[in-house]
């Protein structure tokens, strides 16, 4: 299946690039204005991939698609909770075929949609509800319009009509596993603190497995003593019966 090929995100407005975000939490909060005391307008699941540009000083990111503000992450120090991230979503439009013939997964949200339609620069980044049945699954362009199929049965591409598709880079290389993770942490790329944090990360867990190893062999100690206790009256009783045995017996 041929697809056209994939570019950078090149999506402007009032000459300004919008980022690409994708929504790390189970769902996020869309509020009208950057505080978490703001009205909320309306939630975001987990997987949505949303347009918009950093605000108050990155903590949260102001949606181009809507009106609404996002937080990023919520905390600070060391393990700060994030809620979402610059994406690494790749979308494709087909010419030919569908996404699942492709390998890859078919748009079913709006949000996604129009974020898709703003990377690939479409002219249209305005998604309409289709209720075509013969029409693509989800996401699609046809006659230079973006639509998402309400109930699309995964109709190929036609001459005016071409599916827009997702799809997630493949997992990394245990060793790219620090820039991963900083990519996660950050947004973006990497983080050199977790490298050198890792000696000690390695140390502190051969020092709980120790740890652990010392807590296990006290207790078998003290179980062994506990039955040892245990069977030293019977052993006793049992040599008092024998010696009351034998002095009937002499008698």
């Amino acid at each position: 299946q041929a697809a056209s090929p994939a570019r950078q995100p090149s999506s402007k407005r009032h000459g300004r690039r919008e980022q690409q975000w994708e929504v790390l939490a189970p769902s996020v909060t869309v509020h009208r204005r950057p505080s978490s005391g703001a009205a909320v307008v309306d939630a975001k699941p987990k997987g949505t991939v949303l347009a918009g540009r950093p605000q108050a000083g990155g903590k949260w990111i102001r949606l181009r698609q809507e009106p609404g503000y996002v937080r990023v992450r919520n905390g600070a120090g060391k393990h700060p909770k994030t809620f979402v991230r610059r994406s690494r979503v790749v979308f494709k439009k087909l010419t030919k075929g569908g996404c699942a013939a492709a390998g890859l997964t078919p748009i079913l949200d709006s949000s996604t949609c129009e974020a898709a339609a703003l990377w690939l620069g479409l002219a249209d980044a305005e998604a309409r509800l289709s209720a075509r049945a013969d029409a693509p699954e989800g996401c699609y362009v046809e006659e230079g319009g973006l639509f998402l199929a309400a109930s699309g049965r995964g109709a190929s591409a036609g001459a005016a009509r071409s599916p827009l598709c997702s799809k997630y880079p493949e997992m990394p290389k245990a060793r790219d596993e620090a820039k991963v993770v900083g990519a996660f942490l950050t947004g973006g790329g990497g983080s050199p603190d977790i490298p050198r944090r890792r000696p000690a990360l390695r140390a502190q867990g051969q020092a709980r497995s120790r740890a652990r190893a010392r807590a296990q062999a006290r207790a078998q100690t003290r179980a062994q003593a506990r039955e040892s206790s245990s069977a030293s009256p019977s052993a006793t009783a049992s040599l008092s019966v024998s010696a009351s045995s034998s002095a009937g017996a002499s008698s």
